[in-house]
């Protein structure tokens, strides 16, 4: 994990020292965040994708991004993401194993990650007005680079622009659940047994990697450098703990002696909302299974994208008419 999370470093410092021949931009995402895990509301412990996914527990999430236009059809963006995930077993009608299991969570999310986006496909539409000389500074480049045409050094024509990404990147969580109006950290109370003697687990990280994949669209107004669009991505995780759910029950005494009785009170909520323990406790005596370490969990996050290019694209000539082209410098 070490070794990964040093090799994204390396990768986003790097992304700063690009040279400054394509277009830079800086943007935010204005968006929400939701998540797919063992607490849902499909019937079963957990079933895979937007199946089980709780709408009604969406939340607000942002990002800042900047983005570097290797080409027409290539770009790199780093971005930050700053958001929150809940679940509750108690918005579940459809499955009384999981009523029964009566566990919740909420958590914040923080991610840096690094995507190539690829656009795939390119809608033009209406010239600008060639205000104060643009569109003449435009025609004239252009024609003076028609012996090495740059991808980017292009007509100021508005665009409509479609994409796919796939990355890699690096995120923090922290799961905690209320207990008499107090909201608590589970991982450090070791709610499966993994501070019980024998048990055979190991506490959980908090930081784990990601694998964003996922659609964006765009318009772009090259007269005033704005992009406006919006994006929609899955989070793919190697953690099964984003809810702290994951194993099977453990005994509730036992993780009390290991780690004290908010802890032991954590690890079974059965007795909280039973009206027949007897009956219910086959759904979380200790062994039973909790949830599906099968099927990891995942997020989304989507939203509506804005962004301004800082930099623009720049065309190198022959040696023999050397200049330096910038779209919107003339």
């Amino acid at each position: 994990m070490k070794k990964a999370i040093l090799s994204i470093c390396a990768v986003l410092i790097s992304f700063s020292t690009f040279p400054q021949t394509g277009a830079w931009e800086a943007g935010a995402i204005f968006g929400a965040t939701n998540y797919l895990g063992d607490i849902g509301k499909g019937a079963g412990v957990g079933r895979p994708f937007i199946a089980d996914m709780q709408w009604k527990f969406t939340k607000p999430g942002i990002s800042g991004f900047a983005r570097y236009n290797v080409s027409k059809a290539i770009s790199l963006k780093a971005n930050l993401i700053f958001g929150s995930l809940q679940a509750s077993d108690q918005q579940n009608n459809t499955y009384y194993g999981r009523v029964i299991r009566n566990a919740h969570f909420k958590s914040s999310i923080f991610e840096t990650s690094l995507v190539g986006e690829f656009n795939f496909l390119r809608k033009p539409f209406k010239r600008n007005p060639g205000a104060n000389g643009f569109d003449k500074g435009i025609r004239t480049s252009q024609k003076r680079s028609r012996r090495c045409p740059t991808p980017g050094a292009v007509s100021s024509v508005n665009e409509l622009v479609v994409n796919a990404f796939v990355g890699l990147g690096i995120f923090r969580f922290n799961p905690k659940a209320e207990l008499d109006g107090t909201w608590h950290s589970l991982q450090p109370l070791g709610t499966e047994g993994q501070f019980v003697d024998g048990s055979g687990l190991k506490p959980y990280s908090l930081v784990e990697l990601t694998i964003p994949v996922g659609l964006g669209m765009y318009y772009f107004v090259p007269a005033t450098r704005i992009k406006v669009g919006a994006e929609l991505g899955w989070r793919k995780t190697f953690t099964d703990y984003l809810d702290d759910v994951s194993e099977n029950f453990a005994d509730p005494a036992l993780v009390a002696d290991a780690k004290g009785d908010i802890a032991g009170s954590m690890a079974n909520r059965t007795a909280e909302i039973s009206n027949n323990l007897e009956k219910d406790s086959k759904f979380s005596a200790p062994g039973e299974k909790r949830g599906d370490p099968d099927n990891k969990d995942s997020y989304f996050f989507m939203g509506i994208t804005v962004s301004y290019t800082i930099t623009t694209w720049q065309v190198q000539l022959p040696k023999y008419r050397r200049n330096r082209f910038q779209l919107f410098n003339r």
